[in-house]
């Protein structure tokens, strides 16, 4: 019986070494090495704990959870840092023809908002699916 729990305890070891979860603890998120803190004036700053370093600086969450991911796996960090930034881009712009549709008293205005926040939420969309399967794979 001992010896089956060993086995299991170095199966579960091993196979969240390979795929680190994320843990919250405080107020930061560990991703493996990875530790993810929001900041309301810069976004989500991750960190290297095992080097106590600054990895880089995220705009959303998703994209701090992919960046995290993809930096314990020692790859390229440009695709997730790419996304992240166009995912955070077309949400501002959601959040601002948002306002302008609610705001305007011009038809004309409101119908060019309403086009344009259909194609940024279009992006948005595939942004966090690019996200997402980073994070997931």
């Amino acid at each position: 019986m001992e010896n089956l729990t060993k086995q299991l305890a170095r199966i579960i070891d091993v196979g969240t070494r390979r795929n680190p979860l994320p843990m919250k603890k405080g107020n930061s998120i560990r991703v493996g090495i990875v530790a993810i803190r929001y900041s309301t004036n810069k976004g989500y700053l991750l960190f290297d704990c095992e080097h106590s370093e600054h990895i880089c600086l995220a705009e959303s969450k998703p994209g701090a959870l992919a960046i995290a991911k993809i930096y314990n796996a020692q790859q390229d960090l440009h695709r997730a840092v790419k996304a992240d930034k166009e995912y955070a881009k077309h949400e501002n712009d959601c959040v601002f023809f948002e306002h302008v549709i609610e705001n305007t008293a011009d038809n004309f205005k409101a119908d060019l908002a309403q086009v344009r926040l259909e194609i940024s939420q279009a992006h948005k969309r595939s942004a966090y699916v690019v996200l997402e399967t980073l994070i997931f794979t």
